[in-house]
């Protein structure tokens, strides 16, 4: 029973950490991110193995993939949180000046 609650955890922390690492990179903070990845690539590593060290039990499969949707969920709100303002992209685009001069 353990070892299934092990192979859900660290699913997931290592795609929660995954996904926090993205949103971070994406604001700017490279620093940062880059840490959080060195702790979400060492908990991957750490999951793979753990699973593929069981794979006579299908239901370590099973909980790892469940872990990755609660990471991904857990993740993405933990994100929201610490960083409630969503990141802009500006968008350059060559003018028409036909089709603008006629709206």
């Amino acid at each position: 029973m353990t070892a299934y609650l092990v192979t859900f955890s660290l699913a997931v922390a290592s795609v929660g950490l995954w996904t926090l690492r993205v949103s971070m990179t994406s604001r700017g903070h490279r620093f940062t991110g880059s840490i959080v990845s060195m702790v979400e690539a060492t908990t991957y590593v750490v999951a793979v193995s753990h699973v593929i060290g069981a794979l006579d039990a299908p239901a370590h499969i099973v909980l790892y993939a469940g872990g990755v949707g609660l990471g991904t969920y857990l993740g993405l709100t933990l994100d929201r949180t610490i960083s409630p303002t969503r990141p802009t992209t500006p968008v350059v685009a060559a003018e028409d000046t036909e089709h603008a001069a006629s709206h």
